[in-house]
């Protein structure tokens, strides 16, 4: 509807658009003829298509000065991907395309300033499984009919993105659909109600639900381009479509989540889930919340393979704790792991027999020379363990 209150020739152009489009029946392509209408500072000319109330567009007057404002629009809820166009990986196209095509310029004919603001109505007959599915396989987005119908009830409403189709850059090379907004200011507040206007808005995005209860997406842009609403398929394309993905927005094709909560382990900040934030964790995917790491390699006792770095691996190390530096055998255990200081001795004696035993071991092994056992054996005698 018109609110060019004080500017009947917009109320003359939203009347012919009526006019052209009444009593169509099912909704096809709609052309609004050239229009033209001068705008002061606030002023808004709006115009709704009918049929689809929530489908059309506002040109609002920002400038200081009168624009004359003149501009070309169309509505074809059937144009689908021609010739030459392709959908980005991961969308999927669900309706009709809105082209406004506008100029506004002073009275000395130089470029004057103007916000476009468009609505487009996500009905649900494009939401509808089998509806998804067809456009899914029509757009070669998904082959297989089957999959197709998998993917389309795993989509929701909240994943839908208004699409912009941006020319090919080279000649001959084919268009394509891209996201066409942004939130600049929050990125986060994706959900905002349709009167609302974002303050310092390049572009922006959001569902909302209207008066009438329908469900539509609509933008705030800064330059004139065809759009048409699209649904993400699977945002990251990891091959994991949106509603099962654990990491919507980050790959993850094996689905990885270490501590089985919400977030897999490529989103997660605290993969085991141990109180320790991934980037300091010295086990990220292992609970580890001690950081315990008794070789000080890095690398925490909970994932570390070989927990005292004696080249003998955990599982079959009988001595997990020997001493760094130490020699150990072929079961990674040292002479003093054999033989401990603080052991149980009966006597100081009984130590030292340990001693020269474990040692004589290490030496018919080939591990230590017979000096170096009787020097061994000496340090033995002279300690005081067992005493």
């Amino acid at each position: 509807m018109p609110q060019a209150r004080k500017r009947p020739r917009a109320l003359i152009v939203a009347l012919l658009l009526l006019a052209v489009s009444a009593g169509a029946g099912a909704i096809g392509l709609i052309e609004l003829p050239i229009f033209q209408v001068t705008l002061d500072r606030g002023e808004a000319f709006q115009v709704t298509y009918p049929g689809l109330p929530n489908t059309g567009f506002t040109i609002l007057g920002v400038d200081p000065s009168p624009a004359t404002v003149t501009g070309l629009s169309r509505y074809d809820p059937t144009a689908g991907l021609q010739p030459g166009e392709a959908v980005q990986e991961g969308f999927v196209l669900l309706d009709g395309t809105l082209s406004l095509a506008v100029s506004a310029v002073r009275a000395d004919g130089t470029r004057a300033g103007i916000r476009t603001i468009y609505q487009l109505d996500v009905r649900d007959a494009s939401l509808r499984h089998d509806a998804i599915r067809r456009a899914l396989v029509r757009q070669g987005v998904v082959r297989d009919q089957a999959r197709a119908l998998t993917r389309a009830r795993a989509m929701r409403l909240e994943d839908a993105r208004v699409m912009r189709l941006v020319d090919a850059r080279d000649p001959g090379g084919a268009s394509r659909w891209i996201r066409a907004v942004r939130a600049i200011r929050d990125p986060g507040n994706i959900r905002f109600m349709p009167r609302d206007t974002p303050d310092g808005v390049l572009g922006h995005y959001g569902t909302a639900v209207p008066d009438t209860g329908g469900q539509y997406v609509w933008a705030v842009l800064d330059r004139n381009s065809r759009y048409a609403v699209g649904l993400t398929v699977d945002r990251d394309n990891d091959g994991v479509p949106n509603a099962s993905d654990n990491c919507i927005g980050s790959v993850n094709p094996n689905q990885s989540n270490a501590d089985g909560d919400a977030a897999g382990d490529v989103c997660d900040l605290d993969d085991d889930n141990d109180g320790v934030a991934d980037g300091s964790d010295n086990c990220p995917l292992v609970a580890n919340a001690a950081q315990s790491d008794l070789d000080e390699d890095g690398l925490g006792d909970a994932c570390d393979a070989d927990d005292d770095n004696d080249a003998v691996a955990d599982g079959a190390d009988q001595c997990l704790a020997t001493a760094p530096g130490d020699l150990v055998d072929a079961n990674g255990c040292s002479i003093a792991d054999r033989c401990p200081c603080q052991g149980d001795w009966r006597n100081h004696g009984a130590y030292v027999r340990c001693v020269a035993h474990t040692s004589g071991l290490f030496a018919s092994a080939g591990l230590i020379a017979t000096t170096e056992k009787d020097a061994i054996v000496s340090a033995g005698a002279q300690s005081v363990c067992g005493k």
